[in-house]
């Protein structure tokens, strides 16, 4: 008997098993009855926002390393403003972690069986061989054919759906298949927009105005940037004597880079390479690169030479969340290579992006191509709730030390 699980039927069934074991795990904590209803709606955040519930990371275990990171912070806080708890929430935290890696190898062991997957058949026309090159990476997904338009040949028995790219089929084929639009497969799957469908999108259709949402996001990144900056101010002497001590130069380092609207402004960073690295023509920043300080390793892997750029941020030219600024002499061949690049400059740039914590820094053509599809997703679909997830995982790449 065949049961196939959608990848958002999958992600549902995940969800409601983490939640309803991490609801009775709490009742075990019995000093305050409100932790019931909190414990489960916390830890959601802390699972989604570290990407448990993306549909690429369903099978895997390390996504929850990010969650365990970021529960840390509010476990630490009831610790010192709730001492009598202390033994339960340690309890609570630690079989909450065990019961999600259970059910995760419950979930590997048995709804990847054959029994359970989406056979999907691909459309042939033109792009087949694209499709199934992204949906062979999803072991959620068995690849049963390629057909032809009318959709004749398939058996219905065998197949949940047809995967069509950059086509116009109606929701059903003839034989009653139901017809699924790859490129919004694809966004599904990846957290991407594919290029295809940005070739064909225009300002008007990502601008839709959001005056609470903009107001909203502009006083969290005035009030974060300002607390920020303090916070910054009182390990920034230590710092700027390390950098004077480590290498010569400024300790300050400053780029032009383009913002919203195409405007250039002035990016404040901490200087973390040696004099004078860049002169001569632009480059990308390379693994382990040679023009780096030693200073300047452990300031970029903390991230710490970036919150100079909270500065920006107070003066309006940046905001916390957004695509990564790019620099304007980097930018005549991207906007040759990628299509529609203006697009990612039609909100403010940010300290932390969806790209950024997806898929890190780039390094050639490529990773720009992927860079521009991710940001093109987050302009896409930009709302409080992305911006707070982007800002949580960027927390947990910060005590990670994953910056290069």
């Amino acid at each position: 008997m065949r049961l196939p699980l959608s990848p958002q039927l999958r992600r549902f069934i995940l969800i409601a098993a983490d939640l309803l074991v991490i609801f009775l795990l709490s009742l075990s904590v019995r000093q305050w009855i409100g932790y019931h209803l909190l414990a489960p709606l916390a830890w959601f955040i802390f699972l989604d926002a570290a990407g448990v519930y993306e549909i690429r990371n369903l099978k895997g275990l390390r996504p929850i390393v990010g969650a365990a990171i970021l529960a840390l912070f509010p476990l630490i806080l009831s610790f010192i403003l709730i001492p009598s708890m202390r033994l339960d929430l340690i309890l609570h935290y630690l079989s909450v972690l065990l019961a999600l890696t259970a059910i995760r190898l419950i979930n590997r062991m048995i709804l990847y069986q054959k029994p359970f997957l989406f056979r999907v058949a691909i459309l042939a026309n033109g792009y087949e061989q694209e499709v199934m090159k992204t949906i062979s990476q999803f072991p959620e997904f068995e690849l049963i054919t390629c057909c032809h338009e009318n959709g004749g040949d398939l058996n219905r028995e065998e197949i949940d759906a047809v995967l069509v790219m950059n086509g116009s089929l109606p929701g059903r084929m003839n034989n009653g298949l139901p017809v699924v639009r790859f490129e919004r497969l694809y966004e599904i799957l990846t957290g991407r927009t594919h290029q295809e469908e940005i070739k064909g999108l225009t300002r008007d259709c990502l601008m839709r105005r959001r005056p609470i949402y903009d107001l909203i996001k502009r006083t969290c990144d005035l009030l974060g940037a300002t607390v920020g900056l303090i916070l910054y101010g009182l390990l920034l002497p230590a710092i700027s004597l390390l950098i004077k001590i480590d290498s010569s130069g400024p300790i300050f380092y400053k780029q032009r880079r383009t913002g919203v609207n195409n405007r250039p402004y002035t990016l404040w960073k901490l200087r973390t390479m040696v004099k004078d690295a860049e002169k001569g023509k632009a480059v990308w920043a390379q693994e382990r690169d040679p023009r780096v300080t030693r200073i300047g390793r452990l300031l970029r892997k903390t991230r710490l030479d970036e919150f100079a750029q909270l500065i920006n941020i107070l003066r309006g030219e940046m905001s916390a969340v957004g695509p990564r600024p790019e620099r304007p002499e980097m930018e005549e061949e991207l906007r040759q290579k990628v299509p529609n690049y203006e697009l990612r400059y039609l909100v403010k740039p940010g300290m932390a992006g969806w790209a950024m914590v997806n898929y890190g820094y780039i390094a050639s053509i490529e990773d720009a191509l992927i860079r521009h599809e991710f940001d093109i997703y987050y302009i896409k679909y930009r709302s409080l709730y992305l911006d707070i997830k982007i800002f949580l995982r960027a927390v947990v790449q910060l005590v990670m030390m994953r910056g290069r």
